[in-house]
């Protein structure tokens, strides 16, 4: 942080786990279900640059490409959008960046967004109509641009002042019904959740916090595809994962934390369609992949760690 510094069967055919009756004796299928994340991208605020990997990839391994854009000052937080871009929320530099995923070596962004309400942003998401969705830390607040939003923007909706309950806001994410989540990684340890409509000093819609949240001091927050809530606490260090609809003082279903995940200081998160958690390690340095439903002192089913990957502090991950 910044003051602290992804059969051959005779009758039946296993798919996406339910069990199908009536192929012929003489069928050949192949298994199918949610496809696993293929790349991982991590963020390096000390080295000011976006590497990518195999999403399989664990050990001592080089990048596959390696993002040196001079524009990069602090990537905090990263998001790839249905356009295949990848997107940052430059905290050094106060803008918000986009490169195409393919992008490798000194490269200008295809995207920069400035706007005079930004002093610190590190929140990104972008919707898929292409709304983008900016946290910005330093001034407590959440700001919206519409798509299509280049160069020295005006936010057509900002969330901001004290009913807000925002605290540093660090991670964003949008979900299904344009609810945003944010985790706040000062104060009081909360998750707000502000409605699609809502601007201005507003009390979120809803939230976590209290001591059964297992929260400590939350830095990135995301979603799966089942509504169940993913969030990376810096301080404890920790993932929490919450049940759908969870509100209040919720207790997580779940929480990944002990001397064998590896975790140190996580930062960004992210889960792909398998239920696989990537998470960039601030100060360890490594960044970590979790097993679905990993749980108490689990080991990392994968841990990118060593001099090969470059890694000074991989605080934030996307996945495609």
């Amino acid at each position: 942080m910044f003051a602290r510094q992804t059969c051959v069967a005779a009758c039946s055919l296993f798919v996406a786990g339910a069990l199908l009756s009536g192929c012929s004796s003489s069928s050949t299928s192949t298994p199918s279900g949610p496809a696993r994340a293929t790349t991982l991208f991590v963020g390096d605020t000390s080295g000011h640059f976006i590497e990518s990997f195999p999403a399989t990839a664990t050990g001592n391994v080089a990048p596959s490409t390696k993002i040196t854009s001079a524009n990069l000052s602090g990537p905090f937080s990263l998001f790839i959008d249905s356009q295949s871009r990848i997107w940052d929320a430059d905290f050094g530099t106060a803008h918000v960046l986009a490169f195409p995923i393919t992008a490798n070596g000194a490269t200008a962004p295809s995207v920069d967004l400035t706007c005079a309400c930004f002093t610190g942003p590190v929140g990104i998401f972008v919707d898929s109509a292409g709304t983008i969705y900016v946290g910005d830390f330093s001034n407590n607040s959440l700001f919206v641009f519409a798509p299509g939003s280049n160069g020295l923007s005006v936010p057509t909706r900002t969330i901001t002042g004290a009913n807000t309950l925002l605290f540093c806001p660090e991670g964003i994410w949008v979900d299904g019904s344009a609810n945003i989540w944010v985790s706040n990684a000062c104060g009081a340890n909360i998750i707000t959740v502000f409605g699609p409509a809502q601007n201005g000093n507003v009390a979120p819609q809803s939230s976590i916090t209290g001591a059964n949240t297992g929260l400590g001091s939350p830095t990135g927050v995301t979603l799966d595809s089942a509504g169940n809530i993913y969030v990376a606490n810096f301080l404890t260090p920790s993932v929490t994962v919450y049940a759908p609809g969870s509100n209040g003082n919720a207790t997580p279903a779940r929480t990944i934390t002990g001397a064998n995940t590896n975790l140190g200081e996580p930062y960004g998160i992210q889960v792909d369609s398998q239920g696989f958690i990537y998470v960039g390690n601030d100060s360890v340095p490594n960044a970590v992949v979790f097993a679905p439903g990993a749980n108490g002192n689990a080991t990392p089913a994968q841990t990118l760690t060593g001099a090969l990957t470059g890694f000074a502090a991989p605080a934030s991950v996307a996945i495609h």
